[in-house]
């Protein structure tokens, strides 16, 4: 018997809840998906986890009285499960997402901070979350598998899915964050752009603190406010190039 932690967050409601069941009393498709995690977490890699997940296994570390026709009604196919267990465990960016929110939306709710008290801690906490949730590196993982002969194609379909689900919660963040200002995004810069090169910024200062953790300094005091770091500036960089003040409103005239 298994007791597991199931958390929801409603990304833009910004509550999470976790509770904890008896893996017993989950639905059995789901009770078959936190068993294919738990394998992959004992394979040397995700490859190796891949293959460790046949059926047998997957029956034998669910328990009771299961038998390969329960996974077959529940999935159809062992390729078929595969593909919903990667959208699973590929996810990437949105332990960062909940991590940004928790540390901005608390502060908009209560009082609206300068904004560049917002972007230093927003982009503080996604570093953070990126850099140390691990999430990061089994993506990168799956990305040097997209031209594998077995799960290449299921992969690649997979990655590029979250990638947009991804960049479309940031959509959604920014759009709700940046009218709070009076700020928009410039002629020519949409918000996808925007989100697409904080990504990459995040992605290039991971790696480079994954090499040698000492060149990204998070102790810097820049435009005479304490607590930043390199990507906090990099960020707001970013973010300041490609935002501009609203118009006036005539209806508020």
């Amino acid at each position: 018997m298994n007791e597991v932690k199931v958390s929801t967050s409603s990304l833009l409601g910004y509550a999470t809840v976790s509770q904890s069941v008896e893996s017993e009393d989950l639905p059995l498709r789901e009770q078959y998906l936190l068993a294919g995690e738990r394998l992959l977490d004992q394979g040397s890699g995700l490859v190796a986890g891949l293959d460790a997940l046949t059926v047998k296994a997957l029956v034998s570390e669910v328990g009771g009285p299961r038998s390969r026709s329960s996974f077959h009604a529940t999935f159809g196919s062992r390729d078929a499960y595969i593909g919903e267990l990667l959208e699973r465990v590929l996810t990437y960016g949105f332990t960062a997402f909940e991590a940004l929110s928790r540390a901005v939306l608390p502060m908009i709710e209560q009082s609206v901070p300068p904004f560049d008290v917002l972007v230093r801690d927003a982009a503080r906490a996604n570093f953070e979350a990126v850099r140390d949730g691990g999430e990061l590196t089994r993506f990168r993982e799956a990305l040097s598998l997209t031209a594998h002969e077995t799960y290449g194609p299921t992969v690649e379909a997979v990655v590029a899915v979250q990638y947009e689900r991804l960049v479309a919660i940031f959509e959604d963040f920014y759009r709700y964050v940046l009218p709070i200002y009076r700020l928009r995004v410039r002629d020519g810069i949409s918000v996808t752009d925007l989100v697409v090169m904080l990504a990459a910024l995040i992605e290039g200062f991971v790696f480079t603190w994954e090499v040698d953790s000492r060149w990204v300094r998070d102790d810097v005091t820049w435009n005479n406010l304490p607590g930043w770091g390199l990507f906090p500036i990099a960020a707001h960089a970013i973010i300041k190039s490609c935002v501009e003040e609203m118009p006036p409103d005539p209806t508020e005239e």
